[in-house]
């Protein structure tokens, strides 16, 4: 039973995020851009911000650089839109092949090839308790 529990705790927690991203290329397409490359700004950011925190140990400042990246990487897709007139789908997808690509790179270069990932600073809890 605890299996169970554990099992709907976790996929709430990693559905969320997967959900706001959603509901990001929700808001970009009713506004006529068609952004397909969600997963490659959400990789990209998560790597940056966890390099952020784990050499600050701010956890403030890797939520913030995770935002910057996040906020640079659509500015970067909409100026090479609209400045070159490429095709939306097609330039989502190199920005997808580039935002994942990027995000290993970028994890690599600042930690290295190692077994013992970097720990960042939890974040703390507000009001009720985080589910494990």
């Amino acid at each position: 039973m605890e299996a169970i529990t554990t099992f709907i705790s976790q996929t709430v927690l990693y559905a969320t995020v997967y959900t706001l991203v959603a509901l990001g290329i929700l808001v970009g397409g009713r506004t006529g851009v068609f952004i397909i490359f969600g997963e490659g700004i959400l990789l990209t950011s998560a790597s940056t911000g966890l390099i952020v925190a784990a050499q600050t140990q701010s956890w403030f400042l890797g939520f913030l650089t995770g935002a910057l990246v996040g906020g640079a990487a659509g500015l970067a897709f909409i100026y090479v839109h609209e400045t070159y007139k490429l095709n939306q789908f097609l330039l989502g997808v190199i920005f997808f092949i580039l935002g994942t690509g990027l995000s290993d790179l970028i994890y690599k270069l600042a930690v290295g090839v190692t077994l013992t990932p970097a720990m960042a600073p939890p974040t703390p809890v507000v009001g009720g308790k985080i589910l494990s």
